[in-house]
């Protein structure tokens, strides 16, 4: 049960970093037309940390897990 519980947190981090990679991409880009101020290449930023620290909470939970 606890393996087929990792394996999902796994696949679930690979698509994290997946997203994570096309959302960097599609803010530098958006960056580079706009501008690093503008209010949709900060809107994509911050959606870019929050895929972030879901990687990293689920990071920490499989961590956790792994010592367990």
């Amino acid at each position: 049960m606890e393996i087929t519980s990792t394996k999902v947190q796994l696949d679930q981090l690979n698509s994290l970093n997946s997203l994570i990679e096309k959302k960097r991409k599609q803010m530098i880009n958006n960056g580079l037309q706009y501008g690093f101020t503008n209010k949709r290449t900060i809107m994509i930023s911050q959606e870019l940390d929050k895929l972030i620290n879901e990687v990293l909470l689920l990071g920490n939970l499989l961590t956790k897990e792994c010592k367990e």
